[in-house]
């Protein structure tokens, strides 16, 4: 990398980390040690929020990433200089050969040179990237390419294939909890014998190998429909509350694996408790209700609003000073109609360039009404603000569904009697069963 190159990437890194804490501000980070690169490393992660992932990636680690990016974005001379220079390497797809065999060679020989020159790469093996807590079956070009570097200099390049998990409580929607869990380097000379032996399976083996840390690393359920009772019972486990964000994943983990026992073990009661929750979700959706709605805190509404005053008041002013450019942000992504699966993407592009654009805005105004110093405060106080906005929207999003759920019950009581028994049977079927295996 050129010193320019540096700078950039130096500028960029920091902006991504300010935009990551504040889109994703209930986050943690396991595995620290695995993310200071000390040898040339291929960083991998499960591919559910297009790019967000590996920016994600390129933030928590302690050196540059380069990426593999579609050849499509490199058709045009300009565009292949201005991506190259933005750390990205071309690797052709079907879609972008329109027939041809594909032809990757000088993109693999590129990786190469650059991991065995003590860089580091960023793959994300399942190609395609979907919302889905699931991961998908990998592919071999990360081993292709980590042991292809190996190979091109004796196995002495001493390249590593660092995996790291990505579990997104939502994807898309800011204030949602993110667990990072980096895994334990791979050594690609680990598979020379089966390399020297048999090129084809020590790819397979290496990519196993891989697929087999990842899925220790992230909530991994293994269709759409366990990923949604999973979801039930998260949202009645945590009954309205705001649990720390190691807690909720922990949580998840351990929900998730009681239910791939339960379904190996008694497909039917699996079945009675997946007939439940999905009604139950059906439910709520019918009302419109979410639920951390379906838990009320204790007293009056009155006692409500006067706990909540003490933060609601810097959160609202908050939202009223940066309402118009989130609102910006919203409208492009509704005129943008993209693929649901970039919707994060395209808020952290809108908010890039609104959010400084705005504050330039607001910084303009006030110094043509207070002295420069005044000024100078007022701007750290609206930036102050904007973060209590960010940080804070989990409780008030809790906060919202129990109003919209305490109205709800005033207004329809049979029906809000009804959803709390449908919840209370769901999470009694889970318990029982939960407390039968216990006593095995």
């Amino acid at each position: 990398m050129s010193v320019m190159q540096r700078i950039v990437y130096a500028i960029l890194k920091a902006i991504i980390q300010f935009f990551r804490h504040l889109f994703y501000p209930r986050q943690f980070i396991t595995g620290r040690a695995s993310l200071q690169l000390t040898r040339p490393t291929v960083v991998v992660s499960n591919h559910p929020n297009t790019l967000i992932d590996a920016l994600v990636a390129a933030g928590v680690v302690s050196d540059p990433l380069f990426m593999l990016a579609n050849a499509g974005l490199f058709k045009s001379p300009i565009a292949a200089r201005m991506f190259s220079f933005l750390f990205c390497i071309p690797v052709e797809r079907p879609q972008d050969v329109q027939g041809r065999p594909l032809n990757n060679e000088a993109s693999f020989a590129r990786c190469y040179a650059h991991l065995q020159a003590g860089n580091h790469l960023f793959i994300a093996p399942e190609g395609g990237s979907e919302k889905d807590r699931r991961l998908r079956p990998l592919r071999t070009g990360t081993a292709r390419i980590a042991l292809g570097a190996e190979a091109a200099c004796g196995f002495e390049a001493g390249v590593q294939i660092l995996p790291i998990g990505l579990t997104y409580q939502e994807p898309d929607k800011g204030g949602s909890t993110l667990a990072i869990q980096a895994g334990t380097p791979l050594r690609a000379k680990d598979w020379e014998a089966l390399y020297l032996q048999d090129a084809s399976l020590a790819y397979r083996d290496l990519t196993n190998a891989i697929d087999r840390q990842l899925r220790q690393l992230l909530t991994d359920a293994p269709d759409k429909e366990m990923d949604a009772v999973l979801a039930v019972l998260e949202g009645i486990s945590q009954a309205g509350s705001l649990p720390a964000p190691e807690a909720v994943f922990q949580t998840s983990r351990q929900l998730l694996a009681r239910l791939q026992e339960m379904r190996t073990a008694d497909w039917t009661y699996y079945h009675r408790l997946t007939e439940g929750a999905l009604s139950y979700s059906s439910q709520l959706n019918k009302y419109q209700l979410t639920p951390p709605g379906m838990t009320l805190p204790k007293g009056s509404p009155v006692r409500w609003v006067i706990r909540a005053i003490p933060w609601f008041v810097p959160w609202g002013a908050g939202w009223l000073l940066f309402v118009v450019p989130l609102s910006v942000v919203r409208y492009l992504l509704n005129k943008i109609s993209v693929d649901p699966g970039y919707n994060a993407t395209v808020k952290w592009v809108g908010a890039l360039f609104v959010l400084p654009v705005w504050v330039g805005l607001l910084g303009w105004m006030l110094v043509h009404v207070m002295s420069a110093w005044a000024c100078i405060a007022a701007m750290v106080v609206v930036i102050g603000l904007g973060y209590v906005y960010a940080v804070w929207r989990p409780a008030q999003r809790i906060l919202a569904a129990q109003w919209h759920g305490y109205w709800f019950s005033r207004r329809h009581p049979a029906q809000w009697s009804a959803l709390q028994a449908e919840e209370r049977r769901v999470w009694q079927l889970y318990q029982e069963w939960n407390q039968w295996e216990s006593k095995k």
